[in-house]
């Protein structure tokens, strides 16, 4: 199967898809199963990703925007965020991407992945054969060790007095911190060693948002775990809600879970979303 192919064309559709829509698709036209609001943009993404899988393999769905989606005898299970970072795209800030993960049914694993960047057309993609490209070029995470000389994406939104706490000692020793606002594009960046690690504790994500962004740092050889180390186990779910660390490097991942462990106990925010 030539996954590659297939998700580029599935990614370009979609991102074509929306980008013919205009300030049309910045508008609300639906709730997904998590609660969240559906851009209109969001679910022409979806059926175009979806349409290209369904005639290239024999496959089900879970989506974002519509949950799952099909009979489950399939082969294949496709994780699907059309439009990740989409708070960015209605603002008209243009960083946010397509996200989708293959998973085997039968192996119980990831088979591939892709990201597509569709601003500065940026194609990230992996395959449990072969390495993480980008734009067909190979990628390599950064080789960073300190945690005082790293830059560090932590996603720090809509969270409370106590998960602020449990990131106490990580915020005061990162050498910088930055978020972008599409986390799965932002964990490619530590694929490929434009920053080197990122966080999210708030145990907020979505296994859409993370799935294949995750295999990719993985395949570059990056490091992915929960917020205490363990490694990360990402469901076919729509719903569910994890936390992710993500490192260039073992030791920095070590110091980062080390920072988050010593700090004051992690707490989900319980507000509105």
């Amino acid at each position: 199967m030539n996954w590659k192919g297939i998700l580029r064309e599935a990614c370009e559709k979609a991102a074509i898809s929306v980008g013919s829509l205009g300030e049309r698709g910045k508008e609300y036209v639906a709730t997904s199963p998590s609660g969240d609001r559906t851009l209109l943009a969001d679910s022409i993404s979806e059926k175009a990703i979806m349409d290209v899988l369904s005639s290239a393999s024999d496959i089900s769905f879970v989506s974002e925007e519509s949950g799952k989606v099909g009979n489950y005898k399939t082969r294949y299970t496709a994780l699907i965020d059309p439009i990740d970072g989409s708070s960015n795209y209605r603002r008209g800030i243009p960083f946010y991407c397509m996200a989708v993960a293959i998973f085997d049914n039968e192996r119980g694993e990831v088979e591939a992945a892709a990201v597509l960047d569709p601003v500065r057309y940026i194609f990230y993609f992996a395959d449990r054969n072969g390495n993480a490209t980008k734009n067909d070029r190979t990628i390599k995470p950064s080789t960073k060790h300190e945690v005082e000389r790293s830059v560090i994406g932590i996603d720090i939104n809509r969270i409370g007095t106590e998960c602020i706490r449990g990131l106490s000692r990580l915020l005061i020793s990162v050498g910088r911190m930055v978020h972008l606002g599409a986390n799965a594009l932002e964990l490619c960046y530590v694929a490929d060693g434009t920053i080197d690690g990122f966080v999210d504790v708030r145990k907020m994500l979505r296994p859409t948002d993370i799935a294949a962004s995750c295999f990719i740092v993985e395949r570059a050889g990056g490091i992915v775990s929960d917020e205490s180390g363990k490694s990360l186990n990402i469901p076919l779910s729509a719903v569910e809600r994890l936390s992710v660390v993500a490192s260039c490097t073992k030791p920095l991942h070590k110091k980062v879970i080390s920072l988050l462990r010593n700090s004051e106990p992690l707490q989900a925010f319980q507000g509105d979303r």
